[in-house]
C-alpha cells in the first residue's frame, strides 16, 4: 500500500509495472518445507467434550460482550482478529 502524496500517472504506472516483476518471481514457498494437516473441528468436537461449566463460561462470556456494546457495561471493550466471539 502507499500512504504518500498523490503520484503522477507516469510513476503510478512505473511502481505497478515494477510490483509485478516482483511478485510474479518465483520465490513463492521457498522458505517452507513441508505442511501437516490440521484436524477438523468435528474430529475435535469428536475427541474433547464440552462440559455444561465450560458452555455457561462461553455464554455468560458472550452475554457480557453484548452489554459492553449496548452501553449496559461500562468497560471498554477491545476486539483484535481474526477472532471468533
Amino acid at each position: 500500500m502507499y500512504f504518500g502524496p498523490p503520484l503522477s500517472q507516469k510513476m503510478a504506472g512505473f511502481l505497478f509495472s515494477n510490483f509485478m516483476k516482483i511478485t510474479n518471481t518465483a520465490v513463492n514457498n521457498v522458505n517452507i518445507h513441508g505442511y501437516e494437516e490440521l484436524v477438523t473441528i468435528d474430529e475435535i468436537r469428536a475427541r474433547v467434550r464440552m462440559t455444561d461449566h465450560a458452555m455457561e463460561t462461553i455464554v455468560q462470556g458472550r452475554d457480557e460482550f453484548i452489554r459492553v456494546l449496548k452501553g449496559e457495561d461500562k468497560r471498554f471493550a477491545v476486539v483484535v482478529g481474526p477472532c471468533s466471539i
